[in-house]
Parts: structure tokens; C-alpha cells; sequence
């Protein structure tokens, strides 16, 4: 999926993730980095992000129904980062307590 966001703006962008050997309860923490797409990011180039389980809690306001993603807010007012106009490669990371699961989701194009 390719995502546009104006540099100007603030927005939440989520990626949906699919848990095949483990629970919603199972991951520890989950990131995100945006960066070149021939660049893999190492874990501790991922910044904090959201997990939002629509599934067990479709009552949350950042949730999509039946649905685990991870979120976070992009932009200046507030996100966990502020892009700058260019097309960056979207990674997220979910950490559990064996594994550090590094993908390579989306294309944000900024202008």
C-alpha cells in the first residue's frame, strides 16, 4: 500500500499485522522507521509505536475493527516523527520475548 501525507500535516498511519505462532498478549513492544528502501534498519532504529488490537478491543478509538495494527502519529504537531517531502519505506518491528520481527510494510510519499 502506498500512503501520501502532506508535510504540514499530523495523522495517525497504521499497518495491519498478522500474529501466526503467537498472541496479541505475546508481543512486547512495537516500532516503526522510515528510511530508504535498500536500507533495513536495525532494531534499535525503530521508534515506539502503537499496538491496537481491534479484534479484543474494537472499542478503542484508534482501532480497525477485527483487526491487530500497529499505529503511530506522523507529522509535526505531536508524532513520533515529523517527515520531510520525500518517499520513504515504512518498517515495523514487533518485538516478543524471542524474536525481533522486522517488515517491510508500506511507501509514505511526503509533500
Amino acid at each position: 500500500m502506498a500512503l501520501t501525507l502532506h508535510a504540514a500535516g499530523t495523522e495517525y498511519v497504521r499497518n495491519a499485522i498478522t500474529l501466526i505462532d503467537a498472541e496479541v498478549t505475546d508481543v512486547a513492544s512495537v516500532g516503526v522507521f522510515h528510511g530508504d528502501a535498500n536500507e533495513i534498519p536495525t532494531v534499535a532504529q525503530f521508534l515506539a509505536a502503537q499496538l491496537v488490537d481491534g479484534v479484543n478491543d474494537p472499542d478503542n478509538p484508534l482501532a480497525t475493527p477485527d483487526a491487530v495494527t500497529v499505529v503511530s502519529l506522523i507529522g509535526p504537531r505531536g508524532g513520533v516523527e515529523a517527515l520531510t517531502p520525500g518517499t520513504y519505506q515504512r518498517w515495523v518491528l514487533v518485538t516478543t520475548a524471542n524474536e525481533d520481527i522486522i517488515r517491510r510494510v508500506d511507501t509514505i510519499t511526503v509533500i
